[in-house]
């Protein structure tokens, strides 16, 4: 740009401010509506991840846990001499872990060279690798050996009752509560049903 021109950049457009300024916004808005148009007509990612089953039900290991725990929770807590109704809700931290057996192996090689100078070079190659030991289940299925399982880490535990009004009740249903998944008693909250 010349110099006398760089003080405004309306002089360099030409001097008709009125006109560049609709002429900005115009080109503005093209570029909107084009930047708009090609995201609407893009083709669907042909790399989707697949979908497994799992989160299509909204199922996953942790919420089959909890129900199962919740069920035979509720078996129990309900045989409890004045326990009435019972309705158990488990929530849990983790899921089962496992420990799986690994094969390691190690190779450690060592080259002693002489060259005709009478020099000596020592080389020490090792090499090492870690693989899952794997057995063959049903049908030609391979497994990988699991060596310790860890029991799912509660986090807490709710539990409703007809019977939670009597404190004999509710101490029984606590204490049950305790043995039979080793949580802390702060970690248990056992309460009355409405009466309706």
């Amino acid at each position: 740009m010349p110099e006398n021109q760089t003080k405004s950049f309306w002089p360099w457009l030409g001097g008709k401010q009125k006109y560049s300024t609709g002429f900005l916004l115009a080109a503005l808005c093209l570029g909107l509506m084009l930047f708009a148009l090609s995201y609407a007509t893009r083709p669907p990612e042909s790399q989707q991840a697949p979908v497994s089953p799992e989160t299509v039900f909204g199922e996953t290991e942790i919420s089959r846990t909890e129900k199962t725990l919740e069920e035979r929770l509720e078996q129990i807590l309900s045989q409890i001499a004045g326990a009435g109704t019972v309705d158990v809700s488990v929530f849990l931290a983790t899921g089962t872990r496992y420990e799986y057996a690994i094969s390691v192996s190690a190779n450690k090689r060592v080259i002693d060279e002489k060259d005709q100078n009478g020099g000596v070079r020592l080389t020490t190659e090792e090499n090492s690798s870690d693989e899952y030991v794997l057995i063959r289940g049903h049908q030609a299925e391979e497994k990988p050996v699991v060596i310790q399982e860890s029991r799912p880490q509660v986090q807490g535990v709710l539990v409703v009752a007809d019977g939670a009004r009597d404190a004999r009740v509710r101490a029984q249903l606590m204490q049950a509560v305790q043995v039979a998944l080793g949580v802390e008693p702060h970690r248990i909250q056992v309460l009355a049903r409405e009466v309706r």
